[in-house]
């Protein structure tokens, strides 16, 4: 799911009816025209320049200022899109691309309130305009009121039923939803009504990734390539494929052609950063994580990766400060704790005050996840240096249990007992 393209509705030719304003209305439908040309171009500096010239030509020209607000909106000014999508509703009341392209703005920045708000505008200016169902989906979907969302992608449907987005973006939410096999029948009905739609064909690709079939994936994603080359999703979805077949450098080939076309995409780098890491190149990698996390600030996984690369280089100081950054970005992250855990273990030759740190954060992440197996044989191995035994026993025992096969063994070794969680019984009876 993503807002451009989706949002950015054909906007309507307006000419006036008085005489003397006809070569002026005409100049303005020129300049109109031109930025419409610039912003599917994505010259948006230029669409820009132009919407201004048609509006200065005609004060009241609704239809400029929306078109104002998609190049605004696409070149990072998001305060005046927003201003430009109202004053274009100012002029025309009943205008429902210019309310769908507000909501999308109110929905860029998690304003759902008054996105849905804006979307309803757009529905009762056209209550049989499929886009605006479809747009009211796509605002629900972010919010992740999903039942909803398939209500307004159904709707959309049920306007349009050989309009093949609504289909996408309801196997998008049956995704989210963990239903799987109706999301692919979805996108594969996407993919009947427009067989030469690209992202129809990497949805499917997506919902192949999501069961396992790897190699239909690939084959979704090359096709939507050879439809569209420049698509950078594609090749971003296509180099984490390749990552998962460890076909590492094809992986960053792809990956690679993404940030060609896309210079701004985060995700991109962060799987740049997870193939460079398979092929053992850590310089590479956190060169990749650290322009991720420069596109994306709150990117928790990408500082995660970072610090978990110098934990591995025993550099502890640099990998505190982005496991910190990680924690921040994402307090209730349980492996950030744990990793956490494991700096003040490893570094300063175990001293006691860094252990008992470390114990902290061990017991964090357990309270976040009491099925952590990892953080409780951690926990045990730290108490065991405290020379509290009692309590590495036990939390060797609790290790055990939820499926550690380290402690388990040492726990066999001196004679002590354990029982395995239900999950871990079946597998150690196999």
């Amino acid at each position: 799911m993503k807002f451009d393209g989706l949002f950015t509705l054909s906007a309507f030719f307006f000419i006036s009816g008085a005489a003397y304003l006809q070569v002026a209305a005409q100049t303005a439908d020129e300049f109109y025209a031109m930025a419409a040309q610039e912003n599917q171009n994505k010259n948006y500096v230029r669409a820009i320049e132009l919407c201004e010239k048609a509006i200065a030509a005609k004060k009241d020209y609704a239809e400029a200022y929306n078109e104002l607000g998609v190049a605004l909106g696409n070149n990072g000014e998001y305060a005046k899109e927003v201003e430009a999508y109202k004053t274009a509703i100012q002029y025309r009341e009943d205008y429902p691309a210019a309310w769908s392209n507000l909501a999308a703005a109110y929905t860029v920045r998690g304003d759902f309130d008054n996105a849905v708000a804006a979307h309803n505008r757009a529905i009762e200016a056209e209550p049989q305009r499929a886009e605006s169902y479809f747009n009211l989906g796509v605002t629900l979907t972010a919010k992740k009121d999903y039942y909803k969302a398939l209500d307004a992608y159904r709707t959309a449907v049920a306007l349009n039923a050989e309009w093949e987005a609504p289909w996408i973006n309801i196997g998008v939410v049956y995704a989210a939803l963990g239903n799987f096999d109706d999301a692919i029948s979805n996108y594969r009905r996407a993919v009947e009504l427009a067989p030469a739609s690209a992202d129809a064909k990497r949805n499917l690709g997506n919902g192949y990734m999501n069961i396992g079939k790897i190699e239909q994936a690939v084959e979704q994603y090359q096709t939507a390539l050879e439809i569209k080359p420049d698509f950078a999703e594609a090749w971003n979805n296509l180099g984490l494929a390749y990552y998962m077949q460890q076909k590492d450098t094809a992986a960053l080939i792809a990956l690679k052609k993404a940030v060609q076309y896309n210079p701004k995409y985060s995700q991109a780098y962060f799987n740049m950063g997870l193939a460079y890491t398979a092929t053992g190149d850590s310089a590479a990698a956190l060169t990749a994580y650290s322009k991720a996390v420069e596109l994306q600030p709150n990117l928790a996984k990408a500082y995660l990766n970072k610090g978990l690369i110098y934990l591995g280089l025993r550099d502890y100081e640099k990998s505190l400060t982005d496991l910190t950054y990680a924690l921040s970005a994402a307090p209730k992250d349980p492996t950030v704790m744990y990793n956490l855990g494991m700096v003040y273990f490893n570094r300063n030759n175990k001293e006691r005050r860094d252990l008992e740190v470390s114990a902290t954060y061990f017991i964090k992440a357990i309270e976040i996840d009491r099925t952590y197996a990892d953080a409780y044989l951690a926990l045990g191995t730290v108490y065991g240096l405290l020379d509290r035994t009692r309590d590495k026993i036990l939390y060797f025992q609790y290790a055990a249990h939820y499926g550690s096969k380290f402690a388990r063994q040492w726990l066999t070794d001196i004679g002590q007992e354990w029982e395995a969680q239900p999950e871990a019984k079946e597998e150690n009876a196999k």
